[in-house]
């Protein structure tokens, strides 16, 4: 732990605030392709509003590591790599379905990470930043369910 003009730094908190700029570096390239190639109009808007939506996150996320010393990622895991092969070679109702599930099933991992550090953290910055996360990561749910194609039993 490290003490900040914040509040304490946890390695927890440090682990968060580069699991919210990692997601972010699949979400982005994901959500453009999706803007770009997806067939139904909810897909494309999902990936405008993911777009915007990752950027000002990421600006935010960006800052905060700045400013308490954290050194993210800059590359994806092969996870995100193999996740985001898929969608490119994806094509039609294919490429659809998997941008929505995957994206979905993204931010449904990312949920309990946002309510552990909101009830773990001390620093003022980290707290801020699992606030914003929370309420894009909701945003994206919310848009990505509109789209009726959310596979519901991929959930499990």
């Amino acid at each position: 732990m490290a003490d900040t003009a914040f509040g304490p730094l946890t390695k927890n908190d440090r682990d968060f605030v580069a699991e919210v700029h990692a997601t972010g570096l699949l979400e982005v390239p994901a959500a453009r392709l999706a803007s770009e190639k997806g067939t139904a109009r909810g897909i494309r808007a999902a990936g405008k509003r993911l777009v915007n939506g990752d950027a000002s996150l990421d600006a935010a996320c960006l800052r905060v590591a700045s400013r308490l010393g954290i050194t993210l990622p800059d590359k994806l895991s092969l996870q995100q790599q193999a996740s985001l092969m898929t969608m490119t070679s994806d094509r039609g109702s294919t490429f659809d379905s998997d941008f929505a599930n995957m994206m979905r099933s993204v931010h449904s991992q990312l949920l309990p990470r946002i309510a552990d550090v909101r009830t773990t953290t001390r620093n003022a910055l980290v707290r801020r930043l699992a606030d914003q996360t929370n309420a894009s990561a909701l945003d994206h749910m919310t848009i990505l369910e509109k789209t009726g194609l959310i596979n519901s039993d991929q959930d499990s």
